[in-house]
């Protein structure tokens, strides 16, 4: 059996063996392939640790590939209703739900279902049979393509993100690819099509994500185009603001904006905090000409300062 990368949908659960399984050295995996022994086993136990041990063995599960034995039980899991309750913390009047076996279960199916599909994804890649129209970009397509793209090295990276230019199918993937792919390795032409795509929640994430992805010159020619779009002008203009106020490139599209009036108070309100003296100087003699987003910016200053 091979080791699995776990999905977050499974690896965020809270799920502990109880002492006396670690302590009776029990190995649940192994007992797994004969369901009728696990059932023993895990019947055996009081209902609180049974419960926390059926989930932990799920967990377990789900990193591995199944012998028909383990689906069959973990099918099996699905139609449970077995669940374990606790006080919400936050509201004490209220009862969560801590272990739903049954919803685990079908969790782990589905994450086996992306685990195989990963397999294909990387079996084409290393036989050099990778084709981007036989991409599923859906939910468990890109889990699958998340899982692949963490088990390649730089070279297979780059190769993997020029075949979707040279295939020319770069314009056909979801935002949400195209992340994906962008936050293992840098790609000015795959970074470029997503700021043109209709945008949507990876869109956002992406521009947040920019300083992190790019190196200074590059983020900040990527950040001054996307200040020009008007759904991602905001949140552009103030990374520009707060992390490359130094930058010469950076400072043209910053007093340009405060120029443009569809985005001059959004500039003027991510600068109301800048430290650059340079920048600050610039914006004084844009106030001194009447602009209002100027002075207004200018005003952020003179308030810090009382």
């Amino acid at each position: 059996m091979k080791n699995r990368h776990i999905f977050s949908v499974l690896a965020s659960l809270a799920l502990t063996p109880i002492a006396t399984a670690a302590q009776n050295n029990i190995d649940w995996i192994a007992l797994s392939k004969t369901p009728v022994q696990l059932e023993a086993k895990l019947k055996a136990l009081e209902f609180d640790d049974q419960v926390n041990q059926r989930a932990a063995v799920l967990k377990l599960l789900a990193g591995l590939t199944p012998s028909d034995q383990q689906r069959q039980w973990v099918e099996l899991q699905q139609q449970s209703d077995l669940k374990l309750f606790a006080g919400n913390p936050d509201h004490p009047e209220q009862v969560m739900v801590t272990v739903n076996i049954g919803g685990l279960a079908s969790a782990v199916e589905q994450q086996w279902q992306i685990n195989q599909l990963a397999d294909v994804y990387k079996d084409k890649l290393l036989s050099n049979q990778w084709q981007w129209h036989e991409y599923k970009d859906d939910k468990y397509g890109q889990q699958a393509l998340s899982q692949l793209l963490s088990s390649l090295n730089a070279s297979s990276l780059s190769s993997l993100q020029s075949s979707l230019v040279a295939q020319d199918y770069v314009g056909k993937v979801t935002n949400r690819t195209l992340l994906l792919l962008l936050s293992k390795q840098e790609n000015l032409v795959l970074a470029n099509q997503l700021l043109v795509n209709p945008k949507d929640e990876f869109s956002y994430q992406f521009v947040q994500s920019i300083p992190a992805l790019f190196n200074e010159d590059d983020a900040v020619t990527l950040l001054a185009k996307s200040s020009n779009v008007a759904e991602l002008a905001s949140m552009s203009l103030l990374s520009l603001t707060k992390r490359y106020a130094n930058n010469d490139i950076a400072q043209k599209t910053l007093l340009l904006a405060l120029q443009n009036p569809k985005s001059a108070f959004m500039a003027a309100s991510a600068m109301r905090t800048i430290n650059n003296d340079t920048l600050k100087s610039k914006i004084h003699a844009l106030a001194s000409k009447n602009n209002a987003a100027a002075k207004f910016a200018v005003s952020g200053w003179q308030e810090a300062e009382q």
